[in-house]
């Protein structure tokens, strides 16, 4: 069941006035709060499949829950990653590159599986740009490797370190 004013289910929207609920409306569609929200709920998934793995099924498999553990990580270090700069500028750069990712992903899976998706990259990519610094981030992401969960650690940092 969902609250007031929330389109959206259990996620709770930001309280109206905040730093967070002003930059999920500047960057509608890519609310920052969206992401982050998801961002959490894969890691407190990946956390409870762990549980299910180890707890409930007692099952101690070599490896798995090494994925598991690493997978909640990332995505909780995503959403402080996304949250983490004090200016509004900087949070919503910061959102535009994890949205630039996903839809470069979404690209690479659309070609293994050789389906087409309702939009091309271009048009994906193309409704970031109104957002506030949407076109200048473009322009610099265009070059830009994508930031991807295979990064190995200093590329991952070094990625996180550059201007927004």
């Amino acid at each position: 069941m969902g609250y007031p004013d929330q389109p959206c289910g259990d996620r709770p929207r930001p309280a109206p006035g905040s730093p967070l609920r002003a930059d999920d409306d500047r960057a509608h569609p890519y609310e920052l709060s969206h992401a982050t929200w998801h961002s959490l709920s894969h890691a407190v998934d990946h956390l409870s499949c762990l549980r299910a793995l180890l707890r409930d099924a007692q099952v101690v498999h070599m490896y798995a829950p090494y994925s598991l553990v690493r997978s909640a990580l990332e995505n909780a270090c995503a959403a402080v990653w996304m949250l983490q700069p004090p200016g509004s500028a900087d949070r919503l750069a910061r959102r535009l590159r994890f949205a630039a990712t996903d839809i470069r992903n979404g690209e690479q899976v659309k070609q293994l599986t050789g389906q087409p998706g309702p939009r091309s990259e271009q048009e994906r990519m193309t409704r970031c740009a109104p957002l506030p610094g949407g076109r200048a981030w473009m322009k610099r992401q265009s070059g830009a490797a994508p930031l991807t969960r295979r990064s190995s650690r200093p590329s991952a940092t070094r990625a996180a370190q550059q201007p927004a």
